[in-house]
């Protein structure tokens, strides 16, 4: 059988929405939109109708190569070059509504990362790479999303951080995290010494806003899965899990810094019932459009 996520949340497709746990003004929140490189033009048009939503608007706008060099993802340089490309239309529609302008700087390549901020001479590149073209750009800021890195890189990270928020100056540091699970949450056992590769501390420290990626539950939660008692249960974010992350992170980082990254998409699983519980085969993504549809029938 065909298990539609329970959870799913809906959304436009191009944009992840972001809002902080606690404003700058009480009763205030900031609402940031990530446009997606493979979707630059439309995601541009639709994020700037809807302009007066957002404080600010993020598009993936770096790759880090495995040298440490940026890729221009979303040709931001365009912009300079050519006053009707995607990229121009972009940096002046939001200026002209006000909204920040913080792109994204992606990797995912954990060995590569570590070859790069463990050398000094490399890291410092890297810092004034990405300093340059915040600045070259007039951005407001930049947004780091580095995934998939080794415990080994923990203290290079946050070397990291320091280095380039000291070169950013005035300008916005965002960093985007992966969610970490309570202990009690995550393990039967709880080991005796925990790793983590993202010093909460260190981050919490020099990042303006530090953006939590509260999606892909999946199965990670042991309370909430036995909690579900034997029904279908893999959500991708079930905000009870959501708040145990939250909690979590505010004990380390200044909750007016957390962000809460909100999902606009699920899954579909095909299930197969086992002694205990449900082994989840997943078929395929669950879009906006064909959620809207699915719920339609």
């Amino acid at each position: 059988m065909i298990f539609p996520m329970k959870r799913a949340a809906l959304g436009a497709l191009f944009v992840s929405l972001l809002a902080p746990l606690v404003g700058h003004a009480a009763g205030t929140f900031e609402v940031s939109g990530w446009i997606p490189y493979w979707r630059a033009a439309s995601g541009t048009q639709d994020a700037l109708a809807h302009a007066s939503s957002f404080t600010s608007l993020m598009p993936f706008g770096y790759v880090v190569q495995n040298d440490g060099s940026l890729h221009d993802s979303f040709a931001l340089a365009e912009a300079a070059s050519s006053s009707t490309s995607t990229a121009a239309a972009l940096l002046t529609g939001a200026k002209s509504a006000g909204v920040k302008v913080v792109p994204s700087v992606m990797w995912s390549n954990g060995s590569a990362t570590h070859a790069i901020l463990s050398s000094q001479r490399k890291r410092i590149a890297l810092e004034n790479a990405i300093a340059k073209v915040v600045k070259d750009n007039q951005f407001d800021g930049i947004d780091i999303d580095f995934e998939s890195k080794i415990y080994e890189s923990r203290a290079y990270f946050s070397l990291f951080l320091q280095g380039l928020k000291s070169r950013l100056g005035k300008k916005l540091l965002y960093c985007a995290i992966e969610p970490r699970t309570p202990p009690s949450s995550y393990f039967d056992v709880i080991p005796e010494k925990l790793q983590y590769v993202n010093d909460y501390y260190v981050i919490g420290k020099y990042c303006d806003r530090v953006e939590i990626m509260a999606y892909d539950q999946g199965t990670t939660d042991l309370r909430l899965n036995a909690a579900a008692a034997g029904r279908p249960y893999i959500p991708v974010s079930d905000p009870l899990w959501v708040k145990k992350v939250a909690t979590l992170a505010s004990g380390f980082i200044d909750k007016k810094k957390l962000v809460l990254g909100i999902p606009t998409y699920g899954y579909e699983y095909e299930l197969s019932r086992l002694t205990q519980g449900y082994r989840y085969r997943l078929q395929w993504a669950l879009n906006p459009a064909y959620a809207v549809q699915l719920a339609g029938n």
